[in-house]
């Protein structure tokens, strides 16, 4: 673990975690990450830059590898659930914006979370800055394939797979749905998934 903290009321609370070649680059002041019982960090980056941001990394949930944080501004907020577990993961925050993501989700190799653009877009007519922060919530048990992208201001509800190399840029509101594209959209309704493999036979392969 490598640290690069400056400031004051900088806080990283853990409990029984296991951390190997973690690095936190955290500049500003009354930031706190909070790593809880049994959480596992693989090949993480988490960079803090601004004030009052918070992480929260609830119990069991795990990092196989390579995934980085940024926060941008103040009062950021990012929520991992419960035996959610994360495999070459991006989360990128700014300007008090939140990323929450439910218990027992699966994120593969790509995945990109987003509140903002981190850069302005401005309206011609002089009318300001157009392209604002927002959050992003995902509900519980949902399952992100390789290459996904989720842009900001979406909400997904449980039991959601998002497919191969989609684009999600709008809220998915119905449970138990696959959805694919760019821009995503609802392909398959009704299902359900499950971490194990089941094989033709009836097998139960056990995967991560």
């Amino acid at each position: 673990m490598r640290n690069g903290i400056q400031g004051t009321d900088n806080v990283v609370i853990d409990n029984k975690v296991a951390l190997d070649n973690v690095v936190f680059d955290i500049r500003g002041n009354g930031n706190m990450i909070h790593l809880s019982e049994n959480v596992i960090l693989n090949d993480t980056s988490i960079r803090i830059y601004g004030n009052g941001n918070k992480i929260y990394l609830k119990e069991n949930m795990a990092v196989e590898s390579n995934i980085m944080i940024l926060m941008e501004g103040n009062e950021n907020y990012l929520e991992i659930g419960k035996k959610t577990t994360l495999l070459a993961v991006n989360f990128v925050l700014a300007d008090g914006s939140r990323i929450i993501l439910g218990d027992d989700c699966m994120c593969s190799y790509d995945v990109h979370f987003r509140t903002s653009d981190q850069h302005s877009i401005i309206d011609g007519g002089g009318g300001g800055r157009i392209n604002w922060e927002k959050d992003i919530i995902i509900k519980d048990h949902v399952w992100f394939c390789a290459n996904t992208r989720i842009q900001k201001g979406v909400t997904i509800a449980h039991e959601t797979v998002v497919g191969l190399g989609a684009i999600v840029t709008k809220p998915i509101l119905e449970p138990n749905v696959v959805v694919a594209g760019n821009p995503a959209k609802i392909v398959k309704k009704n299902i359900n998934w499950l971490r194990e493999r089941i094989q033709k036979m009836g097998e139960v392969i056990h995967t991560v």
